[in-house]
């Protein structure tokens, strides 16, 4: 995820604080085909990416004095085009195009002469996603190449807008049941295996980024090299003690989410559960029993196949989990 504050937009060439960045394009393109530049009018830009959401999101804090949000008469038929980067004209910046899709409540100021108000973005597939069902069967095709299709053919995604689909194992029919294309794409991830480890591993996520969309595994991007090692220490230090590299890779901030409840997490069955399922054409039932220590000797089974060393033993991940109900200290 990226959250981006306006404060530090840098106009030079290079950077000149951890936090700095430089936003070239933000625009407000209307139906009638009219661009307006809204940066002198932002108070703040935030830029979301998540492997757990499926679509790139974002806001844009809007103080205006001008009439602007009066005279464009915003319907939610307006994009939103962006270019921003590290530095200025760095050569991984492009333009991108969202859909604007709300405005955020509008406040006055107390001379009633300003309005605040927020511009919501996202990626246009999601919302030409909410209007579009799939019914459609598949025979004999591999999971990687029916979400491809759902990408290319359901939601009209330009192949250049694709950045990596990873290729899955097995051949499998599926109906699609009048589901949105992407709730279809995360109900077939439940069943997506990468064919990279086989059997093992069943934990595909489908993704975007500003490089495009992406269904990969979660053990081929522990494959991926290491973008940067962050690290929670000392702010505001003098830059003759600690360069803006050091700083440009310090966590800001952080929380816990959840601490352990044993209580609940046994009742609702997080150590050991039987899921008894039943057929009503074949007149039949099965049993899946759950065990949290047989689910860690599968998850290291799997590590090892892949040549993943996480310096930990069973009993000690077995600990972690008994402390947190999750595992909160990192494993790798």
């Amino acid at each position: 995820m990226a959250d981006l504050n306006n404060n530090a937009v840098v106009e030079n060439s290079g950077v000149l604080f951890s936090q700095d960045f430089s936003l070239e394009k933000l625009n407000i393109l209307t139906s009638a085909g009219q661009r307006f530049e809204i940066r002198q009018l932002m108070q703040e830009f935030s830029y979301y990416e998540d492997i757990y959401n499926f679509t790139v999101s974002g806001y844009v804090k809007i103080e205006d004095s001008q009439g602007f949000i009066e005279s464009l008469q915003l319907t939610g038929n307006e994009y939103m085009e962006i270019n921003f980067g590290k530095v200025k004209n760095a050569p991984n910046t492009n333009d991108q195009i969202f859909r604007v899709y709300k405005v955020g409540d509008r406040t006055p100021s107390q001379n009633l002469n300003t309005q605040y108000y927020t511009l919501y973005f996202c990626t246009e597939e999601l919302v030409v996603g909410e209007q579009i069902k799939v019914t459609k069967s598949y025979t004999g095709k591999k999971i990687s190449e029916i979400v491809t299709d759902v990408l290319e053919n359901t939601l009209k995604v330009k192949e250049s807008n694709i950045n990596t689909i990873e290729e899955t194992t097995g051949m499998y029919d599926f109906v699609i049941p009048r589901l949105k294309p992407f709730e279809t794409i995360s109900w077939l991830s439940t069943y997506a295996r990468p064919k990279s480890t086989g059997t093992v591993g069943a934990d595909m996520l489908f993704f975007e980024t500003k490089e495009g969309f992406n269904f990969r595994s979660l053990q081929s991007m522990f494959k991926d090299g290491v973008y940067a090692t962050y690290k929670y220490q000392q702010k505001n230090i003098n830059e003759n003690e600690q360069p803006i590299q050091d700083k440009a890779t310090t966590v800001l901030g952080y929380e816990f989410t959840k601490t352990f409840d044993i209580v609940n997490d046994i009742s609702s069955g997080s150590f050991a559960n039987k899921l008894i399922s039943i057929d009503p054409m074949t007149r039949s039932f099965n049993k899946m029993q759950f065990k949290l220590d047989e689910h860690i000797d599968r998850l290291l089974a799997g590590l090892k196949i892949l040549e993943i060393n996480i310096n930990k033993s069973k009993s000690e991940i077995m600990e972690i989990c008994l402390a947190t109900q999750e595992i909160n200290e990192p494993l790798f």
